[in-house]
């Protein structure tokens, strides 16, 4: 009985192992909608380092077709944010003559983990302008 309830013990303990959720890095909002009077429309988001390292980010802008955005920014493009900090990221994006813009902005890091790896993470969030005349 007693080898029963530890084997019971120890599966318990390797689900929740299982199923805990990992931290994940984010930047939110994930999805938008935006209109803009101008040549370009500007986003800001928050991004956040959900590890207990300190990280360094880097933020790329893509079209719809997973394309570099030519003349967008990203400010700051590169930078340190610490373990649980979260970080404001602005993106300027022009419209490249069109009245509608759908882009991608992606935060991307990479941390070495103890064990001589490194781990890599991106997060992509979709977002659509609209030019207002």
């Amino acid at each position: 009985m007693r080898l029963v309830l530890t084997v019971f013990i120890m599966a318990a303990i390797a689900a929740q192992a299982t199923f805990t959720p990992a931290p994940a890095q984010s930047l939110s909002p994930m999805k938008g909608e935006f209109a803009s009077f101008g040549e370009a429309f500007l986003i800001t988001l928050t991004a956040y380092n959900p590890y207990t390292v300190a990280t360094r980010q880097n933020v790329e802008i893509f079209d719809e077709d997973w394309r570099p955005v030519q003349g967008a920014r990203a400010l700051p493009a590169e930078y340190l944010i610490g373990a649980g900090e979260r970080r404001a990221v602005t993106a300027l994006v022009p419209f490249a003559d069109s009245q509608r813009r759908r882009v991608y902005i992606c935060a991307a890091s990479a941390i070495a983990s103890g064990n001589g790896r490194t781990i890599k993470g991106q997060v992509c969030g979709k977002y659509v302008a609209h030019r207002l005349q």
